[in-house]
């Protein structure tokens, strides 16, 4: 009788499986086949020697957990979860707060952790203070990032670092902007809830999940479609589409920066239009980003 665990007895390449046999005080019979190595694990069965354990960029998961624990690894080296400040410039106009609730939930996402979070801080003073203020790996400031007089994000960055760069070919969200203070990357996002989401998922998702040792590619499934009805855009910008999948084809919710964030709740997913193009024709293949992954949306791809 040999227990799970247990070296092979002298001699032995094979153990016979408990149920395969029949035994009584004086006889032992097989009523399975019993074939070479049957029952045997093997040393470097399930690693050979040099063999990298866990090679991918990603949150360890409770099998790779075990996995060490089975290799006699106690400890492993890992990347802190990045620190995200998140300031809100406050809504123009009786919106309230829409932005917080969805890049609370996007930076969840991309498996940062949200230091702290101020809402409704309009005054250049105390955003620049909020910027400069140590502990955080990413500050985003979203809201009032635009050219007007009450547009004071901007002007708030370059007073507590340094402004790279203020307005990108990107539709929905030419007003994003992005420098540094104390060393700390801050990305300015627009106030435009539609605009806010385009400009976090391109830029400050991207910037988190690779700052957290993440892939830094869009965290959607993809699928390659025809398109049904044409993609219309502008040369010069890229811009997203957002897009519903009827009988396996693309069809448009409308140009980018229509309909606001009920075109993206309302959409299957969305269709990245690079720059140089003018959109794409009825027939052209396109990759859409998926909102969602089931069978439903898989058979709607086929």
């Amino acid at each position: 009788m040999i227990s799970s665990g247990d070296p092979l007895p002298p001699g032995a390449d094979a153990i016979a499986n408990f149920d395969g046999s029949h035994a009584d005080a004086e006889t032992f019979e097989l009523i399975e086949q019993v074939t070479r190595s049957a029952g045997v694990s093997l040393q470097g069965q399930e690693a050979k020697a040099g063999t990298m354990l866990i090679d991918e960029a990603r949150p360890l998961r409770p099998a790779d957990l075990g996995l060490l624990a089975a290799f006699g690894l106690t400890s492993v080296s890992v990347v802190r979860r990045p620190r995200v400040r998140l300031i809100l410039a406050g809504s123009k106009g009786d919106r309230g707060d829409t932005n917080g609730p969805m890049l609370r939930a996007l930076i969840v996402r991309d498996g940062g952790n949200i230091e702290s979070c101020a809402y409704g801080i309009c005054e250049q003073i105390a955003m620049s203070e909020l910027i400069a203020r140590p502990g955080a790996d990413i500050v985003l400031v979203c809201g009032r990032t635009g050219t007007g007089q009450d547009d004071g994000s901007p002007l708030a960055l370059q007073a507590a670092g340094t402004l790279d760069l203020h307005g990108i070919a990107l539709r929905p969200g030419e007003s994003t902007g992005m420098g540094s203070a104390v060393g700390i990357p801050v990305i300015l996002l627009p106030g435009s809830p539609l605009h806010c989401l385009c400009a976090y998922d391109l830029l400050a998702g991207r910037l988190i999940r690779q700052i957290g040792g993440r892939a830094s590619h869009l965290p959607y499934q993809t699928r390659l479609a025809p398109v049904g009805r044409k993609i219309v855009s502008s040369i010069g910008n890229t811009e997203f589409c957002w897009v519903r999948l009827v009988g396996g084809e693309v069809i448009p919710l409308g140009s980018a920066g229509t309909g606001g964030l009920a075109s993206a709740a309302r959409a299957d997913g969305f269709v990245v239009v690079p720059a140089a193009l003018e959109g794409y024709g009825p027939g052209a293949s396109v990759t859409v980003f998926l909102y969602r992954e089931d069978e439903q949306m898989k058979g709607l791809c086929q």
